[in-house]
């Protein structure tokens, strides 16, 4: 979503927040919010605050909902621009609002892998030892010393060692993008190619979170101990420098590389070859697939729907809670209505 934030900054008369600091409903009753973003943060915060407030507007550039908005909830295209009184669709729609929340997600920070950005932390690392009672001993603060000395030497030598591997023809993609999230060369989403002792857990998305970041940290430890042996980190880098360039020509913004959906489950299956454990059991992709289809269906009331875990294989719906009959008769006939009971 492209937003001009300084046009919104006119919009003096209210509150302006990030979804990271909403805590709970009842601080804006009798309010008018509109929330920029659609995805989960503003899917839920809309929902959760369409009880308590005057109006609810969720903005988004997202395809039209097929489900009907809640009391006192509306929805609207991209907000665009501002008056000190008002929100601007992108289709001239003018919203009233006492409080803006972005919904639009989080930048991703990562100073120790930046050339000059690392030179600073390092820089603050040291400054903060001085005086104090450091952790560090002696040879250690001396050897910080030392590399902040030839910090210059070592950001040519750095370069040129990123120049003559050819990862790729723009170097500036070998280190992250500006906060969004990708992490190069990362090999399988987990290892770092030039660096395979410092590892990456948890930056994939559109996953079933828990599962995979277990599995992920036991292959890391399955590695540390020598039970499992990465590839020379000239192939890792040769295989990151095929998986990029293979999702640039696909469309994507590389900032999407860890997001993984449908892929994940091939994944989480070379996990566990890789890490020598038991794979994940099947019936997560099942439930995966079935929280899917009543989420969108009806994101207001899927978390009513209490599901049992029978074996490694299947499940069975215990209770639809809230769920109509109607709601309910329309989602039994998606793709996942055979691996349902009580129907």
């Amino acid at each position: 979503m492209n937003i001009n934030i300084n046009i919104l900054i006119p919009f003096h008369l209210g509150k302006v927040l990030h979804s990271h600091f909403y805590r709970y409903p009842e601080a804006f009753s009798s309010s008018s919010v509109v929330l920029l973003g659609a995805g989960p943060s503003g899917l839920d915060i809309a929902i959760e605050l369409a009880p308590h407030v005057k109006q609810v507007t969720l903005s988004h550039h997202g395809p039209p909902f097929n489900w009907a908005p809640l009391e006192n909830m509306a929805f609207a295209l991209p907000v665009v621009s501002a008056t000190p009184h008002t929100l601007i669709c992108e289709n001239g729609i003018q919203l009233n609002a006492d409080t803006l929340i972005y919904c639009t997600g989080y930048k991703y920070h990562y100073p120790f892998l930046l050339l000059e950005e690392g030179q600073n932390f390092l820089e603050g690392i040291n400054k903060s030892l001085e005086g104090i009672g450091s952790p560090y001993g002696p040879e250690q603060r001396q050897a910080t010393n030392m590399g902040l000395q030839k910090s210059d030497k070592s950001k040519q030598l750095l370069k040129a060692e990123t120049t003559n591997l050819g990862l790729l023809e723009d170097e500036k993609l070998l280190l992250p993008d500006n906060g969004q999230g990708h992490i190069p060369p990362l090999y399988k989403h987990l290892f770092h190619a030039r660096y395979p002792t410092m590892c990456f857990i948890s930056v994939c998305k559109i996953v079933v979170p828990c599962p995979m970041f277990h599995c992920q940290a036991l292959v890391f430890i399955s590695f540390l101990k020598g039970k499992y042996q990465l590839p020379p980190s000239d192939q890792m880098l040769i295989e990151c420098q095929e998986e990029l360039r293979n999702y640039l020509k696909s469309g994507f913004p590389v900032k999407y590389l860890h997001r993984l959906d449908n892929q994940q489950w091939e994944y989480n299956d070379w996990l566990a070859e890789m890490g020598g454990f038991e794979p994940l059991p099947p019936v997560l992709v099942k439930l995966f697939n079935a929280c899917r289809a009543f989420r969108k269906s009806n994101p207001s009331l899927y978390r009513d729907i209490h599901f049992e875990i029978i074996n490694r294989d299947d499940f069975k719906i215990v209770s639809y809670g809230r769920f109509s009959t109607l709601e309910k008769a329309k989602d039994l006939n998606t793709s996942t209505h055979n691996t349902m009971s009580g129907q």
